[in-house]
């Protein structure tokens, strides 16, 4: 499924994104998904991230070591 062709998941979760790749120590990898730092640490050495994928309306939550390279998303107060 091509990114967009599922208009039903289109904005689903209300968050409008696109697809970022992420940098995970030896590769580059982009797969059509968009990955977000949260503010939170699971402990030292790792955080918490928060993931949309292109053929999904879910919101998942992943627990990886810091030194991965994902996007952060800045919001206004």
């Amino acid at each position: 499924c091509a990114i967009g062709c599922m208009p039903s998941y289109n904005n689903a979760t209300g968050f409008s994104t696109v697809p970022t790749g992420v940098n995970m120590n030896t590769h580059w990898g982009y797969h059509g998904e968009a990955h977000y730092w949260t503010s939170t640490s699971s402990n030292s050495n790792d955080a918490y991230s928060r993931g949309l994928g292109y053929n999904s309306a879910e919101v998942y939550r992943n627990d990886l070591p810091k030194d991965f390279c994902y996007a952060v998303r800045c919001l206004r107060d």
